[in-house]
């Protein structure tokens, strides 16, 4: 289902979107718009997959930087096996393979919980102009995540009620809501 409708919205954009339902996708049309213009590998068919393979195994790396992130104290080769286990998930392999829109999800996830770990990490302190970057840059990852898949709607709920019942910054809730906004 991947490959037609990225090909589509190089051809015509507002047919793409107009008839996007037609083409059986089963996600927001974010992914195949971020590989129909910004991937320069999807051209032909072969170095696209490899393109979106080599960018979900850059997944795992990422994600091990979020640990650390979260367990400064642990060794960073305990974490980068940690966050290997990712790349044993069977759903992961296909999407990674095939090409297919669920790893970019995954992508967009970690990246926003590594953002969310440094506004955490910040929470009590002053608003400065880097606690509202990280929460610009959370708000738009995990934006992405959701524009990406669907399902991954709990990480704005989640974070939003985190802030609501554990931070004492009104600043960073209305700053965080009109982000999302």
């Amino acid at each position: 289902f991947t490959w037609p409708v990225i090909q589509s919205f190089k051809e015509d954009f507002i047919y793409t979107i107009k008839d996007y339902g037609t083409f059986g996708e089963g996600s927001y049309p974010l992914f195949h718009i971020i590989n129909a213009y910004l991937n320069p590998f999807s051209d032909h068919d072969l170095s696209f997959q490899l393109s979106i393979t080599i960018i979900s195994f850059l997944t795992f790396f990422i994600f091990s930087l979020a640990l650390k992130k979260n367990f400064p104290n642990a060794n960073f080769i305990d974490l980068l096996l940690l966050s290997s286990v990712i790349l044993v998930m069977p759903f992961f392999r296909t999407s990674a393979f095939w090409g297919q829109t669920e790893n970019f999800g995954w992508l967009f996830l970690i990246l926003a919980i590594y953002f969310f770990l440094e506004i955490k990490q910040n929470l009590f302190e002053a608003n400065t102009k880097k606690n509202i970057f990280y929460i610009i840059l959370f708000c738009l990852f995990s934006a992405l995540a959701l524009y990406t898949r669907q399902f991954l709607v709990f990480l704005p709920i989640s974070y939003l009620l985190y802030l609501t019942f554990f931070g004492h910054d009104k600043k960073t809730v209305i700053l965080s809501v009109i982000f999302f906004a």
